[in-house]
Formats: C-alpha cells, sequence, structure tokens
C-alpha cells in the first residue's frame, strides 16, 4: 500500500544509518549515501570501526559540497558560504583541514581537489536531494507527456525521500542552507500540485482529498494545488466545501498580498457556480497543466491578467532538458539566487533553456519577464542603457536613465534575461550593482563564463544526453531512440524530411553522429538539416569534419548561430592573443591532458607569453576548456571535439606546430616506458588508470611518431600499452595499432621489432585467433632466445597456451617445460610462477586436477609474494574451476567471489569476463540455469564490445549447452537479453549476490 504522503519515509531499503551531527564510525565503503531532506545523515552498508564526532562546520561543508556534488565548488564560495562576511584570517588552510578530517572519516576518494575547490565523488543519485530533483523531473515529464498514472508513482516515490518538514535541519546557522532549505522547500510544493494534478487526471479524487487536501494549509500560496482539491471535491459532491476552500484562498491573499485569486482559481469559481459538466470529465494533458478537469475556454488566460513581457513564442519544442528546467526555474522561483548565469561552450543550448525557463516563471514574476539581447553590443558601458532601452525607460529632468532604470525595478518582482553576456563580460559589476540597488530584482544570464560576482549561482548547461559505447553496441533501437541527442535529431530531420524516422537500419549511424558532435544541440540541428540529401550513414563518414558540414543553420537567428564555426569564433575572438595560442596547442591533446602534460608540452618553445595554468584556468572560465578530475585525483583538462577540431585548424598555422606535436609523443612514449615495470603488479593500479586514460593521447602520438619516421618510440608505446589494451577490453584498436607500427619497420632483426611481435601476439591470443598469434610469435621468437631470454622463455609460455588450444598437448607440455628451464636457469622468479601457470592450465585440461592445484597453489602463493594481481588472479580462477570439477561447490564459489573481487579492484575486465563465464558454469552445477542465463548474458555483452574469448572455452560452451537444454527456448532468449542489457557494474553486482 502506498503510505501516506503525510507520514512521509524515506525510500532506501535497509541500509544502516547514523546522524552526523553524532559519533560516526570510520567508513571504508565503495557506496555511501548523503541524506539531506532532514537533518544530515549518512547510510552505508557495514558500518564499523571506532566512533568519531564530525564537527559542526565540517558537517557543513560535506552538506554544502553535495548539494553540487559531482561539481567543483570553489575555495572562494566555500569560504564564504561556512563564514559569511567574517572569515578566519587562515580560512583557506582551515578548508583543507576540515577536507583532510572528512576524508579520514569517509575515505580519500570521497572529495577530491581540483585546481579550482573541492568536490564530492559520489553518484549524484547517492545524494537525496539530488534524486529529489531528478524523480520531480521525471514525473514532470510524464505528466506533460500524457502518462499521469505512471507520474503519480514517480512523485510518491520523490515526496518519501523527505523525513520532516525542513532539510538540512540542523544547519540553520548557515545561510547557504536556509536558502537551499527554502528552494527545496519549494520543490517539494511544486512535487505535491504535480502528483495532485496527476491523480485528478486519472480520476483518483479520493485521495486528493484525503491526502492532498491537509497540504494546501502548507502550501497556500499554490493556486493550482488548491485548484486541483476543490475540482476533486465537486466531483465528490461536495460542492459547498470547495466553495468555501475559494472563500479561504480569497482572504488569505487579500490579507497577506492584497491581491485576489489568479485567473485559475477565478475560472473554477465560476465553473463550480455554473456546474459546468466539464469538471466531471477526465483531465487534458498539456505541456502545461494548469488544472485537471477545466475545459480549455474556461481555463484560458486573459491577456490583461498576464505580467509583462516580450518573450517571443519558439518555433519548436524544448527537447529533453526536463531536469535542467527544473531545477533552475526553482532557483529563480525562491530566489535561492537572484543572479543564475547559464554557462557552457557555444551550441550548447543556454539561449534556449534560458527562454524557456523564463517563459516557465513568467507567472512568478508580476513586474514582468524581459529578454535583452545583447550579442549586438560591443562596449560593455552601453550593456545598461540597452536594458534601459528595452524596458522603455527614458531619462527624465534631474535623472539618467540608469537612475531611471533603478527607480523602475527598486520595487517590481521582475526578471531580466541577459542573452551572450561573454563579450560585454566587464559590465558583470554593473549587474551586481543594480541588484543590489533593487531587491525584488532577478537576472538570468547566458554567458560562456561566469560573471564572477558575489551572490552569483552558476549552472552549467551540459549537452544533451548521448550513448556510451556499450549502448551503442547492445543496446534496441527503442532504448537508442530514447536519449535526447537522438530525438533532437529526429524531430529536427523530420522538419524538413517528413518520412524520415529512426529504424533498426539507421539508429547507430544516427547514435554515433551524435556521440561525435558531442551531443551539441546546434551541431545536431545542423547536422540533422542535411538529411535531406545525406543518409545517416553517408553523413556519418563526414562528420569528422565537422567545421564544413555543419554551416546552414536557420533563417531568422544571428550569424554566429548559422554555423558551428561562427559559434566558436565568437569565442575565440574574445581571447588574448597568448591565450589564443595556449588553446592552439591545447588541440594536439586527445581526449584531454594534465597539468604536468600542458606545462612540458604547450610551451615548447617558451613563447606562449602566460603561464600555462593561469591561462587553462582563464580558458576553464570561458567554457573552451572543461576541467575535470583523473582517478588518481588531479586536474584533468578537456575540450569538447567539436571545439578541439577548431583549435587543431589554428594549431595548424602555429609556426612550432610539429616542435609541440614533438614533445606531444616524447611526453606519452615516455609515460608507456615508464609504466611497463608496474602493469602486473598490484601496486600498478594508478600506472594501468594513466594509460587508459590516456589512451586517445597515446594513440594520437604513436600516429605521429609514424608519420615522422620515430619508429622506436612508436614502439615503445606499444610494448608499454598492450598490457592494459588487454585488462580494458581494447584488443581490436590494440592490435591495429601494433600491426602499423609493424608495418612501418624495416623488418629487421631488432629486439624492440620482437618484443612488439609478442605483444601483438598475445593479443591476437586472447582475441582467439590462435593461428594468428602463433605465428606472429614464433616470427620473434629467434631474435628474443639471443637477445632477451627472459622474453624467449615468456613466449614459449604463450606458444603453450595456444598449443593447448589448439589441442597440441605435447607440444603445449614441450613448451612449458622449456619455459621454465629457462626461467630456472636465470632465476627469475616472475618467470618461473609465469611457466608454471602454463603447466597448471595444462594440467586441468587434461583431467590431471590434483597436480593442477598443487601448481596453481604454487603460483598463488608466488604472486601473493610478487604482489603480481595477474598471477594471484589466474592461480584463484584455476583453483575455483578445479573445485567446481570436483563437486566442492561452496569452496567454488568463494574462490570465484575472491578473484571477481580483486579483478574488479584491478579493473582488469579480462579477469572479471573470464570469472563472471566460470560462475556461470557453477550456477548450472548448483542448479541454477536463470542464473546461469544472466551471467552468459553478461559474458556475451563484455565480449562483443572487447573481443576476449573465455579461459576454459570447452568448459563454458558446455555449460551455455546445459542451460539452453533445460531452459524453454523464449525463457532462455529474455534471460539471456537481460543479461546483454546489464552494466559492467551490475554484472559484477549481480555475480556477487546471486
Amino acid at each position: 500500500m502506498t503510505p501516506r504522503l503525510d507520514s512521509p519515509k524515506v525510500e532506501r531499503g535497509s541500509r544502516e544509518s547514523v546522524r552526523v551531527g553524532g559519533r560516526i564510525p570510520v567508513i571504508d565503503l565503495d557506496r555511501l549515501e548523503l541524506l539531506l531532506l532532514g537533518a544530515v545523515e549518512l547510510r552505508a552498508q557495514g558500518l564499523n570501526g571506532a566512533a568519531d564526532r564530525i564537527a559542526p562546520r565540517e558537517r557543513a561543508l560535506l552538506a554544502r559540497l553535495a548539494l553540487d556534488v559531482g561539481r567543483v565548488v570553489t575555495v572562494d564560495r566555500l569560504i564564504d558560504d561556512l563564514w559569511g562576511d567574517a572569515p578566519p584570517s587562515g580560512a583557506r588552510n582551515t578548508l583543507q583541514v576540515y577536507v583532510s578530517h572528512l576524508r579520514r572519516r569517509l575515505g580519500q576518494e570521497v572529495i577530491r581537489s581540483g585546481a579550482a575547490g573541492y568536490s564530492l565523488a559520489l553518484d549524484p543519485s547517492s545524494v537525496d536531494t539530488h534524486e529529489f530533483g531528478r524523480r520531480v523531473a521525471a514525473g514532470a515529464h510524464l505528466v506533460t507527456s500524457g502518462r499521469p498514472g505512471e507520474a503519480v508513482g514517480v512523485f510518491e516515490a520523490a515526496l518519501r525521500l523527505w523525513r520532516g518538514d525542513q532539510p538540512l535541519a540542523d544547519l540553520g546557522d548557515y545561510e547557504f542552507a536556509r536558502v537551499e532549505a527554502a528552494r527545496l522547500t519549494q520543490l517539494r510544493a511544486a512535487a505535491v500540485q504535480y502528483l495532485a494534478e496527476a491523480l485528478l487526471a486519472i480520476g483518483d479524487d479520493e485521495r486528493i482529498v484525503d491526502e492532498v487536501a491537509p497540504l494546501v494549509r502548507e502550501f497556500p500560496f499554490r493556486e493550482r494545488l488548491r485548484a486541483a482539491v476543490m475540482t476533486a471535491m465537486y466531483r465528490q459532491g461536495r460542492g459547498v466545501e470547495a466553495l468555501d476552500m475559494y472563500g479561504e484562498a480569497r482572504a488569505f491573499l487579500r490579507d497577506e498580498l492584497g491581491l485576489d485569486p489568479g485567473p485559475v482559481l477565478k475560472a473554477l469559481h465560476t465553473a463550480i457556480l455554473a456546474d459546468d459538466p466539464a469538471l466531471v470529465a477526465a483531465a487534458p494533458q498539456a505541456q502545461r497543466v494548469v488544472v485537471g478537469a477545466l475545459k480549455e475556454s474556461v481555463v484560458r488566460l486573459d491577456a490583461a491578467d498576464a505580467p509583462p513581457t516580450n518573450l517571443r513564442s519558439q518555433p519548436t519544442a524544448l527537447l529533453g532538458r526536463a531536469q535542467e528546467l527544473v531545477e533552475v526555474c526553482g532557483l529563480l522561483r525562491d530566489q535561492r539566487s537572484r543572479l543564475v548565469t547559464l554557462t557552457g561552450p557555444g551550441g550548447t543550448g543556454k539561449t534556449r533553456l534560458g527562454f524557456e525557463v523564463a517563459a516557465e516563471v513568467l507567472k512568478d514574476f508580476p513586474g514582468g519577464v524581459y529578454s535583452v539581447e545583447l550579442a549586438a553590443v560591443g562596449d560593455p558601458s552601453d550593456v545598461m542603457a540597452t536594458v534601459a532601452q528595452t524596458l522603455g525607460v527614458q531619462e527624465g529632468a534631474g535623472r539618467t536613465v540608469e537612475q531611471a532604470l533603478r527607480e523602475l525595478l527598486r520595487d517590481r518582482r521582475l526578471l531580466l534575461v541577459l542573452d551572450n553576456f561573454e563579450q560585454v563580460i566587464a559590465a558583470a559589476p554593473d549587474v551586481a550593482a543594480l541588484l543590489a540597488d533593487c531587491q525584488s530584482l532577478s537576472v538570468l544570464v547566458t554567458s560562456r563564463q561566469p560573471l564572477r560576482q558575489h551572490g552569483e549561482q552558476e549552472y552549467p548547461v551540459p549537452p544533451l544526453a548521448v550513448p556510451d559505447q556499450r549502448s551503442l553496441a547492445l543496446a534496441s533501437t527503442a532504448t537508442l531512440a530514447q536519449f535526447e541527442a537522438l530525438a533532437l535529431f529526429v524531430e529536427r530531420a523530420q522538419a524538413v524530411k517528413p518520412s524520415f524516422k529512426i529504424t533498426d537500419r539507421n539508429v547507430r549511424a544516427v547514435a554515433e553522429i551524435c556521440i561525435r558532435l558531442d551531443g551539441l544541440p546546434l551541431a545536431i540541428e545542423l547536422a540533422a538539416v542535411r538529411i535531406k540529401v545525406l543518409p545517416p550513414q553517408a553523413m556519418l563518414e563526414r562528420v569528422g569534419q565537422r567545421l564544413r558540414l555543419l554551416t546552414a543553420g536557420a533563417r531568422g537567428v544571428t550569424a554566429r548561430q548559422q554555423t558551428l564555426r561562427g559559434t566558436i569564433d565568437w569565442s575565440y575572438d574574445l581571447l588574448t592573443a597568448s591565450e589564443r595560442l595556449l588553446f592552439a596547442r591545447l588541440a594536439v591533446f586527445v581526449d584531454g591532458c594534465t597539468l604536468e602534460a600542458a606545462e612540458a608540452v604547450c610551451d615548447a618553445d617558451n613563447h606562449i607569453g602566460l603561464e600555462v595554468l593561469d591561462g587553462l584556468a582563464s580558458l576553464v572560465d570561458k567554457n573552451l576548456v572543461r576541467q575535470d578530475e583523473s582517478p588518481q585525483g588531479e586536474p584533468r583538462f578537456t575540450m569538447l571535439e567539436t571545439v578541439r577540431e577548431y583549435a587543431e585548424e589554428r594549431l595548424v598555422s602555429d609556426p612550432a606546430h610539429a616542435v609541440v606535436r614533438d614533445r606531444h609523443a616524447d611526453f606519452f612514449s615516455d609515460l608507456a616506458v615508464k609504466a611497463t615495470a608496474f602493469l602486473q603488479s598490484m601496486e600498478g593500479r594508478g600506472w594501468r588508470d594513466k594509460l587508459e586514460v590516456e589512451h586517445g593521447n597515446l594513440r594520437s602520438a604513436t600516429e605521429w611518431l609514424l608519420e615522422t619516421q620515430r619508429i622506436g618510440p612508436a614502439m615503445d608505446i606499444a610494448i608499454g600499452a598492450w598490457r592494459v589494451w588487454i585488462q580494458r577490453g581494447r584488443l581490436r584498436e590494440g592490435a591495429a595499432l601494433i600491426e602499423r607500427v609493424l608495418a612501418h619497420s624495416d623488418g629487421s632483426e631488432d629486439p624492440k621489432r620482437a618484443r612488439a611481435l609478442m605483444c601483438l601476439g598475445e593479443l591476437y591470443r586472447f582475441q582467439g585467433d590462435f593461428e594468428r598469434a602463433r605465428a606472429t610469435k614464433e616470427a620473434g621468437l629467434p631474435i628474443l632466445r639471443q637477445a632477451v631470454p627472459v622474453l624467449a622463455a615468456a613466449t614459449l609460455c604463450d606458444l603453450g597456451h595456444i598449443a593447448e588450444r589448439q589441442d597440441r598437448l605435447d607440444d603445449a607440455r614441450a613448451l612449458h617445460q622449456e619455459a621454465l628451464d629457462i626461467q630456472i636457469a636465470v632465476g627469475m622468479k616472475g618467470g618461473i610462477i609465469h611457466a608454471t601457470t602454463g603447466l597448471a592450465r595444462l594440467a586441468v585440461g587434461t583431467g590431471e586436477l590434483v597436480r593442477a592445484r598443487s601448481l596453481y597453489r604454487q603460483v598463488l602463493e608466488g604472486g601473493r609474494e610478487l604482489g603480481d594481481a595477474e598471477f594471484m588472479n589466474e592461480a584463484l580462477l584455476g583453483l575455483a574451476e578445479i573445485a567446481r570439477r570436483e563437486g566442492d561447490r561452496d569452496r567454488s564459489r568463494r574462490l570465484y567471489d575472491e578473484a571477481l573481487v580483486l579483478g574488479t579492484e584491478m579493473w582488469d575486465v579480462s579477469m572479471v569476463f573470464d570469472v563472471l563465464a566460470g560462475m556461470a558454469s557453477l550456477a548450472v552445477a548448483c542448479g541454477q540455469p536463470r542464473t546461469a542465463a544472466h551471467l552468459l548474458g553478461a559474458v556475451d555483452a563484455i565480449a562483443v564490445t572487447t573481443g576476449l574469448v573465455p579461459y576454459f572455452t570447452d568448459q563454458r560452451e558446455q555449460c551455455r549447452e546445459e542451460v539452453r537444454a533445460v531452459l524453454v527456448a523464449a525463457e532462455y532468449a529474455d534471460l539471456l537479453a537481460k543479461g546483454r542489457a546489464m552494466t559492467y557494474d551490475d554484472a559484477v553486482a549481480y555475480a556477487l549476490t546471486w
């Protein structure tokens, strides 16, 4: 039964919780929830350890970071929010101490440091305020999409997150908490209103009267809420009570505001008095639900009652942006900040969102909503005059235009929308001064950089949602079509070609186009209009030249919005000469760079003319560069690909272009060489992460090295990165890159070339291409025998694995034994363990389980001694398989679990893949074929995206046949599909809990 709205409870499963203000244990967990809709509270699984008190200001810091979870909050903003106008002299150091204390209690990775400030590294859904806003936005979308029945459950789930009437209840001494509490309370009021309207639409009048009506007194200014309750009362034959409720509203509004009820309530009052039959009809759903059961003619607003505005109606509907719309509207409605700035790179949809927000909040600003276009204003000193001109303000006797503007706005609840502020950014203090003088005024700004004024609330506008690579490979057509970016493409394409629609044949091409366009609305719209002459696949082939392809903008928009190049030109022209040079040189980095890399590469000739860090900070401010945080907690600077393509054109004309590319290639080949020695060890996780993050740069550096005939450093990258390509599932791409490197070499008997052949052979082997793997490794073996015996022995081991997979068991045994003899002779302990692994795996394949167990135990012990994660996982996997074949299911499960945890900790996709496949076989042995089918689906998904083949292939195929034989075909297919649809993390969680 659905809980009553007047007795909310938290919907968070069975997790333990503690008040943050009390004694809390040390938490060493991957999953943590922070609850703010009440007193600040932590929830986590397995709370344990010694108890410590979190000081009040540290609790406030944690809450403040949670309000912007995942986004960097600047140090200045944190100091302002924690201490207000009277911070201590050592506030920055004190803040660092608070962060250090919280990290010790919650884990080092929970709070991340950036160049500008700190961010809370939790999944946003782990913070209840964020989850509440997301659910309200989702419910609103369902209502406006004509699905009120589904919306009811979503709103109820959102309201159950509240644990009392006051969010952040224990932080009332902090202004930011009071403002946020007010905003959240208004959002709760909106959720109650939306819920009432959804209930009205499905005819559940009883619940409205019983459960929602008592909340009208809590939110007395919500006329739509009151209208929904009055309509439900009338439907239940309680028209007199409905009229009494109207009388209460009129008396309240006159006492509080000196106003009569608005047109919605007036129209409803008239309809009730007239017994209008429309009041008993089902409620229509529309973009803006006014009140469920009223005829359009009854609720039509009289133009004289509407607030004044110069907003133009938009020719097309806003697609997506449901959450952004709710959040920005909430900021303006409750005046959490009277200066809200929508920031983002050109083409991200700031102006469109700003106008939609302005239209949505029009009724909240009785003084009016006015848009002020600043694109044509070149002089910042003209901004206030332009605002005055827009509002019709003129100078008079004894007063300037600015004085007259202040007099007009001083007591009016009015919203100004200042569009395209970036080129008049020097006028920001004038806007702040106007807000200081006019306390009822609010300003919504769209700009490519924030205004940096006190009290400003920056709201970065993200690109539209696009599929990730897994979704692109596995998701259905219907699922892909729901992504915001694809929906926009389809709508704009149909505007010029009505017959266009998403099909199974074109959906992935459309999705790939949206991905390559970074989800930028402008870029997607410009691409979609090309559908008249370019089908999706043909368009995809040309989208690499984005700036030339995307040139057909709509008439009636500014010149800079006509093409993607024009909108980036607009930002580029505002840079200083030094910033332009740095911006161009940053294009050499693919998928971003660290500060260290930028400093090493971008100022190669010492001619930039500014500190690289300062330049990066400025470009981040101007939204030409984005700042994120790497897995190691260091700042990482990235560009949207559309922006990077523009910058790359500028880089080509830089006289130091070749020097910059050389420095880039040297930096990343050195990185690969340094990483080589650590990649197998437990301590090598950081190096694996680095090489994975820098994959695009490594590939780009290799291309340049080949172009400039520097084959040696190119091979260094291949030799350093091949293991990560296997561990992270990049087998096909890695193999293609090494093939190119080898094709450029002269074929000489170079040990480095032989090592590259060894690496390429491994990439073939892990894909199951055993014949090519054998030929490749044998080609390099003679050179390694002479030059590097230990690597020759490693190659012999690999050839032994290949021979086993090809059923050449005698050859396999001889190869592993020869490898072991070489490693013993040179005293290489790691090599001895490697060869022992090969003999152990062969013993499992030939049924010698007792010998195999003994050998795997030696491998496990040696791996632990060396700290080698690969050896440890190989041994755990082998021992688990032996236990399964011997019927010891409990032991097999424990070993598989240990291997899965280790593989996950090491972020080794190949390890996890083999464990999931082994667990599927174990599930069959345990009489759980449905579980096995789920796991097999997850294995299939990883195989599709990586090219990996299972460790014990024969047993895995037998497992699949056994599951297919037990289950009905339709059920087997359904379970397999559900397993394939699981994310990587979901598959791991499922495997650990079945």
